[in-house]
């Protein structure tokens, strides 16, 4: 359903197949989700939180593709290309946990995206140069936050259903997180035969950029703060899956501003420098 020119609307429904021989070991199984009594308010706002992580999933899915893509077009080492279809299996998976759990609080699974987002059209640079700005910008930058940030939620959630969502996400992320690394020290300290280093300075440019660009958005919704303002709404919001906005925030920055530029300056890219 097309919303308007550069939206479109997706229902997110399953036609129950993976049951079916060969598909076990390869899905994530949904865990119960218990409901705790709270105000329709605030069931609102957990809604929309994990209608969100849904949404970025979803989106994942589709950056994925592009990854996996640009590693065909480039002919990387096979194994490498099936990391990448990994990726992208898992970035599917993680969209149905979290429709599971939005559904759970009572979406209709109806959500609204934007064309390009779903597209991840290729630019005009060459395929290299793309391909690196995702590792820098996807892998390293955007899911080196996305595990900071997972790992500090799970520090703080009750064991719930909601939490378990979490928990198998914050497991598959450890390879997202850390496979731009790998990639970027193996190509820096030797040659590949189908990739180059672009240099140091290109990498310290484009990982200024991201972050920079990452320090601007706002992470957490101001009504979403409101809620963990009374103990009791806290501890309600943190049995739904919803982390402290607070120490969210926290997490957030943290990542940006000392997480990642240690783990580049270990990797031998030191952004002070």
């Amino acid at each position: 359903m097309v919303l308007d020119s550069q939206r479109i609307g997706l229902q997110f429904d399953q036609a129950g197949l993976l049951g079916l021989p060969g598909t076990q070991r390869f899905s994530l199984s949904e865990p119960g989700f218990d409901i705790p009594d709270c105000s329709p308010e605030l069931l609102a706002i957990a809604q929309r939180g994990w209608e969100d992580r849904l949404r970025s999933e979803y989106v994942g899915v589709m950056v994925m593709r592009r990854f996996h893509g640009l590693l065909v077009d480039l002919n990387a080492p096979m194994d490498l290309q099936e990391v990448g279809i990994m990726l992208t299996l898992h970035e599917q998976q993680h969209t149905r946990l979290c429709a599971a759990a939005a559904q759970a609080i009572g979406s209709d699974l109806h959500l609204g995206f934007d064309l390009a987002e779903l597209q991840q059209a290729r630019t005009h640079e060459p395929l290299e140069e793309q391909l690196w700005m995702m590792i820098i910008g996807t892998l390293i930058c955007g899911e080196g936050v996305a595990l900071e940030l997972l790992k500090q939620s799970l520090t703080e959630l009750p064991r719930t259903g909601f939490c378990e969502v979490l928990r198998s996400i914050a497991r598959d992320e450890v390879l997202h997180a850390s496979l731009g690394f790998k990639l970027l020290v193996e190509t820096r300290n030797s040659t590949t035969g189908w990739l180059t280093y672009p240099g140091d300075d290109w990498v310290k440019g484009l990982v200024t950029q991201q972050l920079g660009a990452m320090r601007l958005r706002d992470v957490v919704e101001a009504d979403e703060a409101a809620f963990f303002e009374t103990p009791d709404q806290a501890d309600q919001m943190r049995q739904l899956g919803i982390p402290n906005s607070q120490d969210f925030v926290g997490a957030y920055h943290r990542a940006i501003d000392t997480v990642i530029p240690a783990k580049l300056k270990q990797a031998g890219v030191d952004l002070s420098g």
